[in-house]
Protein backbone atom coordinates (compact mmCIF):
# COMPACT_ATOMS: atom_id res chain seq x y z
CA UNK A 1 0.00 0.00 0.00
CA UNK A 2 1.13 3.19 -0.86
CA UNK A 3 2.42 5.76 2.21
CA UNK A 4 2.20 8.92 2.54
CA UNK A 5 5.78 11.25 2.37
CA UNK A 6 6.27 14.31 4.65
CA UNK A 7 8.06 17.20 4.39
CA UNK A 8 7.98 19.24 7.40
CA UNK A 9 9.59 22.57 8.58
CA UNK A 10 10.27 23.66 12.36
CA UNK A 11 10.28 27.60 13.19
CA UNK A 12 11.43 28.89 16.81
CA UNK A 13 11.18 31.04 18.97
CA UNK A 14 13.06 32.14 21.98
CA UNK A 15 11.59 34.50 24.53
CA UNK A 16 13.30 35.92 27.83
CA UNK A 17 10.80 36.19 30.69
CA UNK A 18 11.30 37.89 33.98
CA UNK A 19 12.71 35.68 36.29
CA UNK A 20 15.15 34.34 34.08
CA UNK A 21 12.66 31.97 32.68
CA UNK A 22 13.37 30.92 28.83
CA UNK A 23 10.52 29.79 26.61
CA UNK A 24 11.07 27.92 23.38
CA UNK A 25 8.35 27.15 21.46
CA UNK A 26 8.21 24.79 18.22
CA UNK A 27 5.50 24.28 15.39
CA UNK A 28 6.19 21.47 12.84
CA UNK A 29 4.06 20.96 10.18
CA UNK A 30 3.42 18.10 7.73
CA UNK A 31 2.50 18.71 4.10
CA UNK A 32 2.55 16.32 1.28
CA UNK A 33 -0.83 14.65 0.35
CA UNK A 34 -1.13 12.23 -2.41
CA UNK A 35 -4.23 10.11 -3.73
CA UNK A 36 -4.33 6.63 -2.54
CA UNK A 37 -6.14 3.41 -5.01
CA UNK A 38 -8.14 2.44 -2.44
CA UNK A 39 -7.46 5.24 0.65
CA UNK A 40 -8.64 8.73 0.29
CA UNK A 41 -5.95 10.80 2.47
CA UNK A 42 -5.10 14.14 3.38
CA UNK A 43 -2.30 15.01 5.45
CA UNK A 44 -2.86 16.90 8.72
CA UNK A 45 -1.09 19.54 10.91
CA UNK A 46 0.71 18.03 13.93
CA UNK A 47 1.87 20.94 16.41
CA UNK A 48 4.74 20.44 19.03
CA UNK A 49 5.29 22.66 21.86
CA UNK A 50 8.41 22.22 24.10
CA UNK A 51 8.71 24.72 27.16
CA UNK A 52 12.24 24.78 29.01
CA UNK A 53 12.55 26.88 32.21
CA UNK A 54 15.60 27.45 34.00
CA UNK A 55 15.18 28.75 37.66
CA UNK A 56 16.86 31.93 39.21
CA UNK A 57 19.69 30.67 41.45
CA UNK A 58 21.24 28.40 38.75
CA UNK A 59 19.51 25.03 39.76
CA UNK A 60 18.42 22.53 37.60
CA UNK A 61 16.06 23.28 34.98
CA UNK A 62 12.69 21.54 34.17
CA UNK A 63 11.51 20.27 30.72
CA UNK A 64 7.80 20.61 29.68
CA UNK A 65 6.61 19.18 26.34
CA UNK A 66 3.16 18.54 25.18
CA UNK A 67 2.14 17.06 21.86
CA UNK A 68 -0.71 16.58 20.02
CA UNK A 69 -0.59 14.22 17.51
CA UNK A 70 -2.96 12.96 14.75
CA UNK A 71 -5.75 10.58 14.90
CA UNK A 72 -5.42 7.33 14.16
CA UNK A 73 -7.84 4.28 13.65
CA UNK A 74 -6.85 3.20 17.01
CA UNK A 75 -8.11 6.40 18.52
CA UNK A 76 -11.46 6.73 17.38
CA UNK A 77 -14.62 5.06 17.20
CA UNK A 78 -16.69 5.28 13.57
CA UNK A 79 -20.27 5.03 13.63
CA UNK A 80 -23.27 6.14 11.30
CA UNK A 81 -24.35 9.88 11.66
CA UNK A 82 -27.70 11.08 10.29
CA UNK A 83 -28.83 10.84 6.47
CA UNK A 84 -31.06 12.30 4.18
CA UNK A 85 -32.03 11.29 0.51
CA UNK A 86 -32.69 13.43 -2.37
CA UNK A 87 -32.61 12.55 -6.45
CA UNK A 88 -31.57 9.22 -6.20
CA UNK A 89 -28.43 9.95 -3.82
CA UNK A 90 -28.50 9.17 0.15
CA UNK A 91 -26.36 11.43 1.89
CA UNK A 92 -24.67 10.21 5.26
CA UNK A 93 -22.84 11.41 8.02
CA UNK A 94 -19.55 9.21 9.08
CA UNK A 95 -18.96 9.67 12.33
CA UNK A 96 -15.40 9.74 14.52
CA UNK A 97 -15.39 10.06 18.27
CA UNK A 98 -12.29 10.67 20.01
CA UNK A 99 -12.11 7.64 22.60
CA UNK A 100 -7.96 7.90 23.33
CA UNK A 101 -8.49 10.38 26.16
CA UNK A 102 -6.06 12.89 25.09
CA UNK A 103 -6.58 15.42 21.82
CA UNK A 104 -6.07 14.51 18.54
CA UNK A 105 -5.70 16.22 15.16
CA UNK A 106 -8.02 15.20 12.38
CA UNK A 107 -8.61 17.02 8.68
CA UNK A 108 -9.11 16.56 5.03
CA UNK A 109 -10.38 13.23 3.09
CA UNK A 110 -11.02 9.56 4.80
CA UNK A 111 -11.10 6.77 2.64
CA UNK A 112 -14.43 5.42 1.84
CA UNK A 113 -15.79 2.17 0.22
CA UNK A 114 -17.77 -0.57 -0.14
CA UNK A 115 -17.12 -4.18 1.01
CA UNK A 116 -18.97 -7.27 1.01
CA UNK A 117 -18.35 -10.83 2.46
CA UNK A 118 -16.45 -12.00 5.42
CA UNK A 119 -12.87 -11.08 3.83
CA UNK A 120 -13.57 -7.12 3.20
CA UNK A 121 -13.67 -7.88 -0.73
CA UNK A 122 -14.16 -4.42 -1.75
CA UNK A 123 -17.31 -3.68 -4.54
CA UNK A 124 -16.39 -1.26 -7.31
CA UNK A 125 -14.64 2.24 -6.74
CA UNK A 126 -13.55 4.47 -3.77
CA UNK A 127 -15.08 6.92 -2.73
CA UNK A 128 -14.08 9.88 -5.07
CA UNK A 129 -13.41 13.77 -3.31
CA UNK A 130 -16.16 16.03 -2.96
CA UNK A 131 -14.80 19.66 -3.26
CA UNK A 132 -12.16 20.55 -1.25
CA UNK A 133 -9.97 19.45 2.16
CA UNK A 134 -10.57 21.39 5.25
CA UNK A 135 -8.13 22.66 8.40
CA UNK A 136 -7.26 20.03 10.90
CA UNK A 137 -9.13 20.09 13.72
CA UNK A 138 -8.23 19.46 17.08
CA UNK A 139 -10.66 16.98 18.39
CA UNK A 140 -10.46 16.82 22.42
CA UNK A 141 -11.49 13.51 24.22
CA UNK A 142 -15.49 12.41 23.62
CA UNK A 143 -14.99 14.89 20.57
CA UNK A 144 -17.13 14.34 17.56
CA UNK A 145 -15.91 15.16 13.89
CA UNK A 146 -17.76 13.95 11.14
CA UNK A 147 -17.34 13.25 6.90
CA UNK A 148 -20.41 13.43 4.65
CA UNK A 149 -20.63 10.56 2.61
CA UNK A 150 -23.13 10.89 -0.94
CA UNK A 151 -24.53 7.21 -2.08
CA UNK A 152 -26.05 6.62 -5.40
CA UNK A 153 -28.58 5.10 -5.79
CA UNK A 154 -26.89 1.83 -8.13
CA UNK A 155 -30.51 1.57 -9.34
CA UNK A 156 -30.64 4.00 -11.66
CA UNK A 157 -27.67 2.35 -13.61
CA UNK A 158 -27.59 0.16 -16.16
CA UNK A 159 -27.34 -2.94 -15.03
CA UNK A 160 -24.88 -4.80 -17.13
CA UNK A 161 -22.54 -2.14 -16.53
CA UNK A 162 -23.20 -1.61 -12.63
CA UNK A 163 -23.18 -5.41 -12.11
CA UNK A 164 -24.92 -4.65 -8.92
CA UNK A 165 -23.31 -6.37 -5.43
CA UNK A 166 -24.62 -6.86 -2.63
CA UNK A 167 -22.69 -5.18 0.34
CA UNK A 168 -22.53 -5.36 3.89
CA UNK A 169 -20.72 -2.20 4.96
CA UNK A 170 -18.00 0.49 4.89
CA UNK A 171 -14.13 0.01 4.75
CA UNK A 172 -13.37 3.51 6.08
CA UNK A 173 -9.61 4.98 6.57
CA UNK A 174 -9.09 7.87 8.81
CA UNK A 175 -7.41 10.76 6.62
CA UNK A 176 -3.80 10.10 6.88
CA UNK A 177 -4.04 6.88 8.28
CA UNK A 178 -3.38 3.06 6.10
CA UNK A 179 -5.61 1.25 8.94
CA UNK A 180 -9.06 0.45 8.10
CA UNK A 181 -12.21 1.47 10.10
CA UNK A 182 -15.30 -0.56 9.32
CA UNK A 183 -19.01 0.23 9.50
CA UNK A 184 -21.89 -2.62 8.75
CA UNK A 185 -24.81 -1.25 6.68
CA UNK A 186 -26.63 -3.68 4.09
CA UNK A 187 -26.93 -2.02 0.59
CA UNK A 188 -25.28 -2.55 -2.88
CA UNK A 189 -22.72 -1.15 -4.78
CA UNK A 190 -21.72 -1.30 -8.52
CA UNK A 191 -18.57 -3.87 -9.10
CA UNK A 192 -18.91 -2.78 -12.56
CA UNK A 193 -17.97 0.27 -13.79
CA UNK A 194 -21.27 2.98 -13.95
CA UNK A 195 -20.95 6.30 -15.72
CA UNK A 196 -21.17 8.49 -11.96
CA UNK A 197 -19.44 7.52 -8.83
CA UNK A 198 -21.37 5.70 -6.74
CA UNK A 199 -19.33 7.03 -3.19
CA UNK A 200 -18.37 10.57 -2.79
CA UNK A 201 -17.03 11.98 0.53
CA UNK A 202 -16.47 15.30 1.74
CA UNK A 203 -13.61 16.40 4.02
CA UNK A 204 -13.92 16.16 8.04
CA UNK A 205 -15.84 18.88 10.11
CA UNK A 206 -16.00 19.24 13.50
CA UNK A 207 -19.51 17.97 14.99
CA UNK A 208 -21.52 15.49 14.30
CA UNK A 209 -22.52 16.52 10.84
CA UNK A 210 -26.29 15.62 9.42
CA UNK A 211 -28.72 17.79 8.53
Amino acid sequence: MIRHTAIHRTIGRATLLAGGMLTVTLVAACSGPSDLASSVTSSSAVASTVGVSSPAGGGAGTTEVARVAECKAGDLQLSHGSGDGAAGHVYESLRFTNISGRPCLIGGFPGVSYVTGTNGQQVGAPAQRDGSAGPAITLAPGAVASAQVTMTDVGVFDPAVCQPTPTNGLRVYPPDDTTAMFVAQDGTGCAGNPPEAQLRVQTVKAGPGGP
